[in-house]
């Protein structure tokens, strides 16, 4: 799930992966993709939404960490709708986006499907994970993230020596839904 801590997640269960670096769902055909959501253990971790709004405004706009395409893709948009007499400045520099212009922008041209105004670390769970479609064995929480990953390790059946312990930075990157291993 964007914006949870999932960088740190993926560090730590890749050492348990021996096949593809990226594993996707999509990437298999539809019989085995239904055959894995039946047998193995699926969690997810979740952020209470406005810290994990803030988060990715911060992540995308103050200091942002990804290509300028990006940025440009998504300033120039929120400055021409919610800005329209933006200097050339501001539609060149894209370094002024404030907080208020950002959550204007995703009130007024977001909706409650994907689009590309609602982008994968801001969209709505739901349009992300697919929360009500899948049952997952565990749910943890970004504010209870200690806790929560010592009861993820338990319920995934990972012994804790064999782990490397993630650690919260302030700007987490994005990551879906991880399945790890079959259930006995």
């Amino acid at each position: 799930m964007p914006k949870v801590a999932s960088r740190q997640l993926r560090r730590m269960l890749y050492q348990f992966n021996t096949g593809p670096v990226e594993l996707r769902l999509k990437a298999f055909p539809p019989h085995q993709q239904k055959q894995i959501l039946e047998t193995y253990f699926k969690f997810t971790f979740v952020r209470e939404p406005f810290e994990r709004i803030l988060s990715a405004y911060k992540d995308k706009f103050v200091y942002p960490r990804f290509p300028r395409s990006k940025l440009q893709l998504h300033g120039t948009a929120i400055l021409k709708s919610v800005r329209p007499n933006a200097s050339k400045s501001a539609l060149d520099k894209l370094d002024d986006i404030s907080f208020s212009e950002f959550i204007e922008y995703l009130v007024t041209k977001g909706s409650n499907k994907s689009t590309p105004v609602m982008d994968w670390h801001w969209d709505n769970y739901v349009n992300i994970c697919g929360m009500c479609a899948i049952s997952y064995d565990f749910i943890g929480h970004y504010e209870t993230f200690d806790q929560d990953m010592a009861d993820f390790k338990e319920a995934a059946g990972l012994t804790p020596d064999s782990m490397l312990a993630p650690t919260i930075n302030p700007a987490p990157p994005p990551l879906c839904s991880i399945i790890t291993r079959r259930l006995p």
